[in-house]
């Protein structure tokens, strides 16, 4: 585990929903939550938004990380995150709306959508 590899103390104390010693953290879970639960259309807007959230964040500890092996867990799980974008920016589209990006540039989401989906490493042609 790579907390344990790095000797990083596991910020997880406690495994709720909601549950955040990050008081910022916390107050923005409950602001997203109370407006995902508004509509559809904001679920889906809310989740395009912390999709952005993760994306920055991993591009960030990609960008100050010294270590190769924690640039393959940023890096897929940036994989995933641009997945997620794209579905929730395709939900939205279903229902006859267009997602407007928040923490990251109009050009820069219009490269995520027009990009094939992530498939992460494969080993004999499967995902690993």
């Amino acid at each position: 585990m790579m907390l344990q590899r790095y000797q990083i103390p596991d910020p997880v104390t406690h495994d709720r929903h909601g549950a955040f010693l990050n008081e910022s953290l916390a107050k923005s879970y409950q602001t997203l939550i109370a407006r995902g639960m508004k509509s559809m259309d904001e679920a889906l807007v809310v989740g395009g938004l912390i999709e952005e959230m993760d994306i920055a964040d991993l591009e960030e500890a990609i960008r100050t990380s010294l270590h190769p092996d924690l640039n393959q867990v940023y890096e897929a799980l940036r994989q995933g995150s641009f997945n997620h974008l794209r579905a929730f920016v395709h939900g939205l589209e279903l229902r006859g709306t267009n997602y407007q990006p928040v923490k990251m540039s109009p050009q820069a989401l219009d490269t995520i959508l027009h990009s094939p989906m992530e498939t992460g490493p494969m080993w004999n042609g499967r995902p690993l």
